[in-house]
């Protein structure tokens, strides 16, 4: 649910992320690359992960700011939200460890405030920020970065 609502709080910002989104995926099914489970093949990309990967590389263009920066988070006095993840325990016929429940910062700004210093960038075509997407995870993207 909170995956959900990140996804649509960037989709929000900017009126080419949902269909940049989609492009990518259709891209990706077409290629069979967006089958996380593997059952037609190698596992490979979730939708999800296919989503993140446009959203950053939108970051990167400064088309699109991050909800999750704490300088951000704190200038708007927004409340944090954690999410509990339940204990871990060992399987049976091994040794029984129990790994205690442990809070995930899960904050982001749903909703740009009017004060804040960003814009929507004007001008932007599909068909540029497609092929600036891949140029961007095949020659400009550090992997061990």
């Amino acid at each position: 649910m909170l995956n959900s609502r990140l996804i649509n709080a960037y989709c929000d910002l900017h009126p080419t992320v949902r269909p940049l989104c989609v492009f990518i995926k259709f891209w990706a099914r077409q290629r069979e690359l967006n089958d996380p489970g593997g059952a037609k093949g190698p596992v490979t990309f979730s939708s999800y992960t296919l989503i993140l990967l446009v959203i950053a590389y939108l970051q990167q263009c400064e088309v699109l700011p991050n909800l999750q920066d704490p300088f951000l988070i704190a200038s708007t006095a927004t409340a944090r939200q954690l999410f509990w993840s339940r204990p871990r325990q060992g399987r049976k016929g091994k040794k029984v460890t129990v790994q205690p429940s442990m809070g995930w910062d899960v904050t982001f700004l749903e909703k740009i405030p009017a004060g804040l210093n960003w814009t929507v960038a004007a001008g932007l075509e599909l068909a540029d920020l497609a092929k600036g997407f891949f140029r961007y995870y095949t020659t400009d993207f550090d992997p061990a970065r």
